[in-house]
C-alpha cells in the first residue's frame, strides 16, 4: 500500500506544471535570500523577533519588519499573514514569525498560495525544511527556543540551499494540489482515484511483464531457507480460553450487561462520547464482540470501493 500510494504521489507530480507563481523562489539553490527577508511576531515572540530582526541587518540582510512592535497583547495571524502576503508577493524572498510555539503562525501562512512555512525547533528541522520541503517562511516559538538556539536554527535556514531531484518533484506535487484548490478539489474531481487506478494498472503490468518482480509472485529464491511453522494456537489453549469465556458470562449480571449494550448504541446513534460507555460495557463483561455488534448495527460495515 505504502508503494502504490508513493506511485501515486509521482504520477500527480510528473503531470503537474512547474510552479510559476509570484513569489515563489525560482532557483533550485535558494541558498540565500535574493531579497529583503520579512519578520514579524506577537506579543509572545516581540523580543525574540527584534533580536533575529538586529543580527540579520548585523548579517547583511535587508529586512522587513512587520511587526509587531511591543510586549502588547495581540493576536499571532494578523502578523503571520503579513509576512506570507510579502513573500507569496514577491516584495520579500523570504520571511521568519516568531510567536509563543510557532505552531498557529505556521497554519496562518500556510493558508496563502506560494507559501511553505515551516515550524523548526533545532538546526536538524531547519536544514530538513528548506533541503526537502523548499520552505520559504519559517516559523519559531520564542517559548520554545532560547535566543541563541534560534539564532543557529536561522542562519542553518538561510544557508541551506533547496534540494533538486526527488526534494523538488514532491515540492511540486504539493504545489500542484495547491493549483487545484486543495487536495478535497483534487478528490472530488476524480483525479486521484484515476491516479490511484492507473498508477495500479501500470504496477500489474510490469508484475505480469517481469519487469518488476516480487518474491512468492513471479519470482522465487530456492537458496533461502523455508520459513517456519506458523504459530498456531494449541487446542488445549484453545479449550481453556472458552472456558473461561463461558465461565465469565454465567456469572455476570445479564441486566447490567444489556443495560450497558444499549447505552453504547444509543450514544452511537447521538454524538456523545462513547468512551465512559465502552467502560460500563467492560466492567459488566460484555465481550469485545458484543459491542462491536451493537456498533455495527448503528454504522454498519466499511468496504472499501473498487476504482476502476
Amino acid at each position: 500500500m505504502r508503494a502504490l500510494v508513493g506511485r501515486v504521489v509521482d504520477a500527480v507530480a510528473s503531470s503537474a506544471p512547474a510552479d510559476t507563481s509570484v513569489g515563489a523562489e525560482q532557483s533550485p539553490a535558494g541558498a540565500r535570500s535574493n531579497g529583503p527577508i520579512a519578520v514579524g511576531a506577537d506579543h509572545g515572540g516581540f523580543r525574540l523577533k527584534e533580536r533575529i530582526g538586529f543580527r540579520l541587518r548585523e548579517a547583511g540582510h535587508d529586512v522587513v519588519d512587520c511587526g509587531t512592535d511591543s510586549t502588547e497583547a495581540v493576536d499571532y495571524p494578523d502578523f503571520a499573514l503579513a509576512v506570507a502576503e510579502r513573500v507569496a508577493s514577491g516584495e520579500c524572498a523570504l520571511g521568519i514569525v516568531v510567536d509563543g510555539a510557532g505552531i498557529g503562525s505556521a497554519m496562518v501562512a500556510n493558508k496563502v498560495p506560494g507559501v511553505r512555512a515551516a515550524l523548526c525547533y533545532d538546526i536538524s528541522s531547519a536544514r530538513n525544511s528548506r533541503e526537502h520541503n523548499h520552505a520559504n517562511v519559517l516559523t519559531l516559538g520564542a517559548g520554545l527556543v532560547g535566543e541563541n538556539l534560534a539564532w543557529q536554527i536561522v542562519e542553518e535556514w538561510l544557508a541551506t540551499p533547496w534540494g533538486e531531484g526527488r526534494h523538488a518533484r514532491r515540492v511540486a506535487k504539493i504545489d500542484a494540489i495547491e493549483r487545484e484548490g486543495g487536495m478535497v478539489a483534487a478528490v472530488e474531481a476524480g483525479r486521484v482515484q484515476q491516479e490511484i487506478a492507473d498508477s495500479a494498472y501500470r504496477w500489474q503490468r510490469a508484475v505480469e511483464g517481469g519487469d518488476r518482480r516480487i518474491v512468492g509472485v513471479n519470482w522465487d529464491r530456492t537458496e533461502e531457507a523455508p520459513v517456519g511453522e506458523l504459530f498456531r494456537e494449541s487446542p488445549q489453549t484453545l479449550s481453556h480460553q472458552l472456558a473461561r469465556l463461558d465461565r465469565s458470562k454465567r456469572a455476570r449480571d445479564p441486566r447490567r450487561v444489556d443495560k450497558a449494550l444499549g447505552a453504547l448504541r444509543h450514544a452511537a446513534v447521538g454524538s456523545e462520547s462513547l468512551m465512559p460507555h465502552f467502560l460500563e460495557a467492560a466492567a459488566a463483561r460484555a465481550t469485545v464482540g458484543e459491542m462491536v455488534t451493537r456498533l455495527r448495527e448503528v454504522f454498519g460495515e466499511f468496504r472499501e470501493p473498487l476504482v476502476f
